[in-house]
C-alpha cells in the first residue's frame, strides 16, 4: 500500500479521473517537490513510517508490516510502499473526530499492489463500537455482497451505521483487481 489520502470532502469528477489515470495524488513534480492534493484531510506517503506529512494523526505500523524499498510498485511517488502480508499487517491511525466519516461527502485515495490469488483482506477501515455504530470498509474479497463475500479477487466497499448496524450500504468492482498489478 502506498499514498493514502483522505480527504472531507467530495473530489470534483476531472480529480477522480486524473487520480483514476495513474496520477498519484501525492506525486512529485519533475524538480522533485511534492505535489499533493488540494485540501487533503490526512496524507500518508508510507516511505519509511506511518506519519502524515503535514497533519496531526499519525499511524503505528503493526503486525510485521514492513516497508520495501526501491523495489517499490509505486517509484514515482517515493521510493518505498508498505508490505502487508495479508494476516496481521497494518496501520492503526488513533481515532480523531475529524477522520470519522460522517454525514457529509468525502474521498479517499489509495495505490496498492494486491496478489493475484483469491483473498480476504481489508484496506482501510473505520469503526466505532459506540452507538451509532457506524463502519466503513474497503476490502478485496469475492464476489458476494451482504458483508460475507468470501475469498476473491474484488473491491467491495460498504458502509454500515445505526443501532445493530441496520443501514447498509454496499458497492463491488465488477472485475477482480487483486490481478499482482
Amino acid at each position: 500500500i502506498d499514498d493514502f489520502a483522505v480527504w472531507s470532502e467530495a473530489l470534483p469528477v476531472e480529480r477522480i479521473r486524473e487520480l483514476a489515470s495513474g496520477v498519484s495524488p501525492l506525486a512529485l513534480t519533475p524538480t522533485g517537490a511534492a505535489q499533493p492534493p488540494a485540501s487533503p484531510l490526512a496524507e500518508y506517503r508510507l516511505d519509511g513510517d506511518a506519519n502524515t506529512l503535514r497533519y496531526t494523526y499519525s499511524g503505528v505500523v503493526g503486525g510485521g508490516a514492513t516497508f520495501v524499498w526501491n523495489d517499490s510498485p509505486f517509484s514515482y511517488a517515493g521510493d518505498a510502499s508498505l508490505y502487508c502480508d495479508g494476516i496481521d499487517d497494518g496501520v492503526v491511525i488513533a481515532d480523531a473526530p475529524a477522520l470519522r466519516p460522517g454525514t457529509n461527502a468525502w474521498s479517499v485515495a489509495l495505490w496498492f499492489k494486491a496478489d493475484s490469488a483469491d483473498q480476504t483482506g481489508t484496506l482501510i477501515a473505520k469503526r466505532m463500537s459506540e452507538f451509532p455504530n457506524t463502519q466503513m470498509n474497503i476490502l478485496i474479497a469475492g464476489d458476494q455482497g451482504g458483508g460475507n463475500a468470501g475469498a476473491g479477487k474484488r473491491i467491495h466497499v460498504y458502509v454500515l451505521s445505526g443501532p445493530d448496524f441496520r443501514d447498509w450500504w454496499e458497492i463491488t468492482s465488477k472485475n477482480d483487481v487483486a490481478d499482482g498489478s
